[in-house]
């Protein structure tokens, strides 16, 4: 994922980007934006948060390389997941102790039907960059997103 220095609060800048070898035979990638479910009691209080699981699919064809802009509507949740979660501990010593679910994103490499496809080629690389911000971004599993349906 690409962000720009500056920006790093501003999820409607953000990008993924992509490089897969072209002898994996890619048909598609899935994006996600994960947010695992918490729940806690903190003075009587009980405090339950949904997990989230958005999916965003991008057909490669041919082209085994490409640029995403962050989908609108996970840039609107992100930020307003973002500024929730500051209010619910506001500089507090409790917020210190009570663990925050994040979001994160990830991505998993797909076949013609939509299934979880090896890549035996691609995740071999490396990369570098000059004033951008990047993350490599969590490689997922169907195994690991069974926790968020």
């Amino acid at each position: 994922m690409d962000r720009q220095l500056g920006d790093l609060d501003k999820p409607s800048i953000y990008h993924f980007a992509w490089n897969i070898h072209p002898s994996d035979k890619l048909e598609s990638i899935n994006f996600y934006l994960l947010k695992e479910r918490n729940y806690h009691i903190s003075n009587g209080n009980h405090l339950y948060q949904p997990g989230i699981l958005l999916k965003h699919s991008v057909e490669l064809s041919d082209k085994t390389y490409g640029v995403l802009k962050l989908p609108e509507e996970w840039a609107s949740y992100l930020v307003t997941s973002n500024s929730s979660e500051k209010s619910t501990h506001p500089d507090s010593i409790l917020g210190r102790f009570i663990p925050t679910p994040t979001n994160y994103f990830g991505w998993m490499p797909s076949n013609v039907n939509g299934r979880e496809k090896s890549l035996d080629h691609t995740l071999n690389g490396s990369s570098f960059t000059s004033d951008e911000v990047v993350e490599h971004i969590m490689f997922l599993s169907e195994r690991d997103l069974e926790r968020y349906q």
